[in-house]
């Protein structure tokens, strides 16, 4: 992930953000009346870094119309979430999913509007992958989700795993009334700072492509 031109380039810019975490804990907030009445909302997490509230993610819907594409193609909706720099009370950057029949892909932008990465489905054997890549389309890395171990997916670049995703039991109730889940996100002491604004915007993807399906 090299900067072109030895200029700051615009993952590094929103990575800065997330300097200071070693660690990110992603819990999805769900209302009380969701539960009750069954009914889809928009997602919303709270993220933390080192167990602070470091950033909010919230999907955003406009109007019946999104409302009801959300409903009748659940996982497979196209989306933009904002993820908003708590600290800063300033927006990090804007996460876009297309709508694709095969293949799921999410670009991520900076806050504003320019595209800086990509994580998108990539065909594979006994095992769940994404290619990660650069505003440039030049591939830097994968995620790579193996069979035998559902709820985990590992960061690869450069040959070695860099960072975990891992889904956590959210308890009983909310496991069972709810699509709301909970991820804690860990990195290798070494691995590029950029990788945590790209694990961030990986869970988001993942959580919406592996587990709100699994539940309906």
């Amino acid at each position: 992930m090299q900067a072109a031109h030895g200029r700051e380039d615009g993952l590094s810019t929103i990575a800065r953000r997330f300097a200071d975490y070693t660690s990110l804990r992603v819990k999805q907030r769900v209302p009380w009346w969701e539960m009750v009445l069954n009914w889809e909302v928009p997602n919303v997490y709270v993220v933390l870094g080192n167990g602070l509230a470091a950033f909010d993610v919230e999907e955003q819907v406009e109007g019946w119309a999104e409302r009801l594409r959300r409903m009748f193609l659940g996982p497979a909706r196209p989306f933009t979430a904002y993820v908003t720099d708590r600290r800063r009370d300033s927006l990090a950057m804007r996460l876009h999913r297309p709508w694709r029949w095969f293949f799921p892909r999410l670009d991520v932008h900076d806050a504003d509007d320019a595209p800086v990465a990509y994580i998108e489905s990539k065909w594979a054997w006994l095992q769940r992958r994404y290619e990660v890549g650069d505003a440039r389309g030049h591939v830097v890395g994968e995620i790579i989700g193996p069979w035998w171990r559902p709820w985990t997916f590992e960061l690869h670049a450069r040959g070695r795993v860099v960072g975990m995703i891992q889904k956590k039991w959210g308890g009983f109730a909310k496991e069972l009334l709810t699509d709301a889940d909970n991820f804690e996100i860990t990195f290798a002491p070494d691995a590029d700072v950029r990788w945590r604004a790209l694990a961030l915007a990986a869970a988001v993807l993942i959580d919406v492509m592996h587990f709100e399906r699994a539940k309906r």
